[in-house]
């Protein structure tokens, strides 16, 4: 953990968040067209072969290579987008080979055809290709487009030094890219360069020279970072295997990452931070096969959960929240809540998503948000993250305006947001190094105790992609945890966990707030956890908020019996002697701090026989549905 006077590792801006926010919360979604071009190192313009480290089909290995009609592959991945990923809006990606090498009449039909697919749904554009293969006409034509869609142009940089670029059979030099992106200083398109770290010959500080050449360049706004692989099918593959030489395994390209990060502007997104390849495809690097320094098993909880065949959501988010980490010495209480929004509006497309939504969260205090799907409480909490900028309104964490200074209003707050989104290919620990590091440094020995404390010392060290849901849960909680926050947020942390896996959910969080004092949001659809874990709820409908108060409240109010009787007659007025009521056939009320005993006895001096005298507990689910059955008004308890 960072102290106070060495600062903090900058962060990084994420790609996926910025998309997030850009169009306005909707989950964004890549789609990959392959419009059968070449590259001119491999017609012969230029060389043969291609790049040396290149098979197309190893960096897109999800994508069917049939060529099929742009129109099919795209209507083929927007279905698969919608149905695996619940994308909502499209960028339309041209990404194998060189995507501008063809005629320009060529190069709009295409462009044309793929945008005119789904128009009301696709709010990008983005084009692979070369720096030697744009020129005016095509740099306008990409530019046409800006003036209804995002519109990125990705280029290859892959090194910097021209010596590399020889070696690689590139078919260009670093000037190439340098002319265009002089020539694109003022354009509305959104520049994004791709890089390739470990190419032989190349050493440390020669590829850490590269974010100081991405930095000259304020025109580039993206930049995507990826390890060499060497791969089946590629001449580099042949030359491996003739002389092999030294590759980044996984935990040093994640050490290389925290120290090249950290020298790129503030205002770079980052894209991409490792690549995938087919691993039917995949020579080297084939990563640790062992960790370093394993990390002993004292387990504290139960074992990790194993829910076969439960289907992961990928896209969901898990975040520890960047930024400075308050002085340690700082342990006055404050007098304002450790969490409070204000006056919260926001619209998308003109239809209001939440309404002058305000609420309080005490410190220690666990606070749930209710609402059916579309109440508005991801766009809540979005904003409470930074990450959907209000119509009006605001936000403060322990008295930090979000608005005003997110990073240090969410130093020390935590969340798992949607669903937990890791590099599958990378193990648990691996993934926290990396995670941590952008915002703070890695604490080894913070990550031990909360790996251990989450119950995944067994399996930290196992890749992702082998997780369980209930497994990626907890390193998703292990993330929220890392540094020890004040504030956390969950959004429906017990989806699709079995009832041991809830139980044990529910208890850690419990746990937590008795140790710590720790603030909690919870959003859940589960009634019955929220009823169990929080002391006060929000319940909120088409954006409004028509409900708030504490749970323990609904106990309050006039105790409920479901009784029969016999016979009837009287038992109206003795009711309404002792102050309660028939309410329904079958249910009667009494009042707080009437004694039921006392009414079976006045009863039975009646000649009134009590065959059954039952207490009815109100719910959290009874009130939810009275509310949203009927209820309009916001009503407090």
């Amino acid at each position: 953990m960072a102290s106070s006077s060495q600062p903090p590792l900058k962060g990084y801006n994420n790609y996926g968040v910025y998309l997030r926010e850009k169009f306005g919360g909707r989950r964004v979604f890549k789609v990959i067209v392959d419009a059968g071009f070449t590259c001119p190192n491999r017609d012969g313009s230029k060389g043969y072969g291609g790049c040396t480290y290149c098979n197309v089909d190893s960096f897109t290995p999800e994508l069917p290579r049939s060529l099929a009609a742009i129109r099919a592959q795209i209507e083929q991945g927007i279905t698969r987008a919608k149905e695996n990923y619940d994308a909502e809006k499209f960028i339309i990606y041209f990404q194998p080979n060189t995507n501008t090498y063809a005629p320009l009449a060529t190069l709009r039909a295409l462009f044309d055809e793929a945008l005119s697919i789904c128009p009301q749904d696709v709010v990008g554009l983005a084009v692979g290709t070369r720096a030697d293969c744009l020129d005016s006409e095509k740099i306008s034509l990409l530019e046409s487009y800006t003036n209804h869609l995002m519109v990125d142009l990705e280029m290859g940089m892959e090194s910097i030094y021209d010596q590399t670029l020889l070696t690689l059979n590139r078919g260009c030099n670093h000037q190439d890219l340098v002319r265009v992106l002089n020539q694109l200083e003022k354009s509305p398109l959104n520049l994004c360069v791709h890089t390739v770290f470990g190419f032989p010959g190349e050493s440390r500080d020669m590829m850490l020279a590269y974010a100081h050449e991405i930095n000259r360049f304020p025109q580039i706004k993206f930049v995507k970072l990826h390890h060499l692989h060497i791969v089946t099918g590629s001449i580099m593959a042949a030359q491996f295997k003739r002389q092999p030489f030294k590759l980044f395994e996984l935990d040093e390209y994640t050490d290389f990452l925290c120290e090249f990060l950290p020298l790129l502007r503030p205002d770079i997104v980052v894209q991409r931070l490792f690549g995938i390849s087919d691993l039917k495809l995949l020579i080297a690097p084939n990563g640790p096969k062992k960790s370093p320094n394993p990390i002993p098993h004292r387990p504290s909880h139960p074992p990790p959960l194993r829910l076969p065949g439960q289907p992961i959501r990928p896209g969901l988010t898990s975040l520890r929240i960047c930024g400075p980490a308050p002085s340690p010495t700082a342990t006055h209480t404050p007098i304002f809540p450790m969490l409070e929004a204000r006056g919260l509006c926001k619209s998308f497309g003109g239809k209001p998503a939440l309404d002058q939504f305000s609420f309080k969260v005490e410190r220690g205090e666990i606070y749930g948000l209710l609402g059916h799907n579309g109440a508005g409480k991801s766009t809540a909490l979005g904003m409470i993250l930074g990450m959907v900028t209000p119509n009006a309104g605001d936000v403060t964490i322990g008295g930090v305006s979000v608005r005003k200074d997110r990073a240090h209003a969410l130093a020390k707050t935590g969340a798992i947001f949607e669903a937990p989104a890791f590099y599958d290919y990378l193990s648990g620990w691996n993934n926290l190094r990396i995670l941590m590091s952008y915002s703070g440094g890695f604490d080894a020995t913070a990550a031990r105790t909360i790996v251990e404390r989450v119950g995944l010392s067994q399996r930290i060290h196992s890749k992702v992609r082998t997780y369980s849901h209930g497994m990626r849960q907890r390193l998703a909680l292990a993330q929220a945890l890392l540094p020890e926050p004040e504030v956390l947020l969950l959004d429906e942390p017990t989806d699709g966990l079995d009832p041991a896996g809830i139980k044990w959910f529910r208890d850690f969080i419990l746990e937590l707030r008795r140790e710590r004092g720790m603030t909690v949001l919870f959003n859940s659809h589960l009634l019955a956890e929220v009823e169990l874990m929080c002391d006060r709820v929000a319940i909120l409908r088409d954006g409004k908020r028509v409900f708030e108060g504490s749970v323990g409240g609904l106990h309050d109010e006039a105790p409920l019996f479901d009784v029969d009787f016999e016979p009837w007659d009287g038992v109206a007025a003795l009711l309404h002697t002792l102050g309660g009521a028939l309410v329904a056939p079958g249910r009667i009320s009494l009042p707080p701090a009437a004694d039921p005993a006392e009414l079976v006895e006045w009863l039975v001096r009646s000649g009134i026989r009590v065959r059954k005298l039952v207490p009815v507990r109100r719910s959290l689910e009874d009130l939810y549905m009275d509310i949203h059955n009927g209820g309009t008004s916001d009503q407090r308890i």
